[in-house]
């Protein structure tokens, strides 16, 4: 029932009371019926109070909204909370569930449009039917770049993926570079008038030796000398600029097709599947910035310190997954950067234990993880869940097994096997 249905019945009622907005709504009512102004309508000073409240209930909700998660860096808290004067904080994160991950394996549906192979034909409908079967994990832009390497004729190439911590595109799958390329191939946003173009969806092709020069510092001088013609095709999702695929050396044409053509042609769809298989996913982990050390001993001595006043568990965890990286980077004919592999681990690690602890990368694809914000863990479970995770970000590993090939893990309690982080690691190195 309507606000004016309740008046009108209490306006007729002689023993029913109506109080607040019901009542003005009934002397509206009887204004309207007597064409004489009621005695009780809204007042200015109400209107003012309603006003009032209103700004404080949205200054509350942007507060809510914006409102950031109390962190702490361990590095900066004294030896122990009560040398200064303070209560320990509290730390919390979500996890990631198995239902959230379960949710990204399932098919993905292209958002927006694509382009459908049976519009072209050739080489460009044939890209587009191989993009299209490529299974979808965190490592498919080296198996999207592999193929186009073979399809395209490109002995020097690469794809570069934007990395939004140092603001640079940078090479996650690459062929035919020398080392010192691979190190120097950092293109920041807002180079240069040309690359600004690739932003705006643009595919560049510079010849013009002046143009080329402003993109020497990314080469070694070796491979710069060497290039004639450099091609940035830009890979645009969501109006953002989230891949390059950046080539100095591929065929002019591919049956009669020419090069610049064919990428028009797959470019959206590219995109797309490179959203689906890996933004997407990267998406569902915390953003976290690493702890900065002073020590990793200290580090690892305050969070024992927490731990005890807190009453929790301390476990100190070495994981090592260089074999893993090794057989995903072989996995795509090891056109994958490892190095950015392992980056990609070291997120979803974080991401992964950020409620219960700290991961700290010692040398790629070996970490330490310090749990100091749980109660008696359950090592198997926790590291059934991390395998599970891990698998489940990939797609060139089986994901019926039931456990992660070339994952090693070992753990050390305090105070069983240490009373201080020195023995701890120690004893686990």
């Amino acid at each position: 029932m309507g606000l004016l249905d309740k008046a009108l019945i209490l306006s007729e009622s002689k023993t029913s009371e109506a109080k607040g907005l019901l009542q003005k709504t009934i002397s509206i009512l009887d204004m309207v019926e007597s064409g004489k102004p009621a005695a009780s309508l809204i007042t200015q000073e109400e209107l003012d109070i309603l006003s009032a409240n209103n700004k404080k209930h949205k200054e509350r909700g942007k507060e809510q909204l914006f409102k950031k998660p109390v962190s702490v860096k361990p590095a900066s808290v004294p030896l122990t909370w009560s040398e200064a004067n303070k209560s320990a904080p509290q730390y919390h994160s979500p996890r990631i569930e198995k239902k959230e991950i379960n949710n990204l394996l399932e098919p993905s549906v292209n958002e927006g449009e694509t382009e459908d192979s049976n519009e072209y034909s050739g080489v460009s409908s044939a890209i587009l039917k191989e993009i299209q079967s490529i299974e979808e994990g965190i490592e498919t832009p080296a198996f999207l770049f592999a193929m186009l390497k073979n399809k395209l004729g490109i002995t020097k190439g690469a794809l570069l993926l934007y990395d939004p911590l140092k603001m640079v595109f940078a090479p996650w799958a690459s062929s035919g570079y020398d080392t010192t390329t691979m190190h120097r191939l950092r293109i920041p946003l807002g180079f240069s008038e040309s690359f600004n173009e690739t932003a705006e969806g643009k595919t560049v092709v510079i010849t013009e030796e002046q143009k080329l020069k402003e993109y020497k510092s990314f080469f070694s001088n070796r491979e710069f000398n060497l290039i004639s013609r450099l091609i940035i095709a830009p890979l645009i999702s969501k109006n953002k600029l989230v891949s390059i695929l950046l080539i100095t050396e591929a065929a002019e044409e591919i049956d009669n097709e020419p090069l610049d053509i064919i990428i028009s042609n797959i470019s959206s769809q590219l995109t797309q599947k490179i959203y689906n298989a890996r933004e997407k996913k990267m998406q569902l982990l915390k953003k976290i910035e690493p702890e900065e050390l002073e020590s990793l001993e200290n580090t690892i001595d305050k969070h024992i310190t927490y731990a005890l006043e807190k009453e929790f568990s301390f476990v100190l965890v070495l994981l090592k997954l260089s074999d893993f990286i090794k057989s995903v980077a072989s996995g795509t004919s090891s056109l994958i950067d490892p190095f950015r592999l392992s980056e990609d681990i070291t997120k979803i690690l974080q991401s992964l234990f950020y409620n219960m602890g700290n991961i700290f990368e010692v040398e790629p694809g070996v970490y330490i993880i310090s749990l100091f914000k749980i109660k008696n863990p359950d090592m198997d479970l926790i590291f059934d869940q991390a395998a599970y995770t891990i698998k489940h970000f990939f797609n060139s590993i089986d994901r019926e097994s039931t456990a992660v090939p070339d994952i090693q893990y070992s753990y050390k309690m305090y105070p069983q096997n240490g009373k201080s982080s020195k023995e701890l690691l120690a004893d686990l190195m």
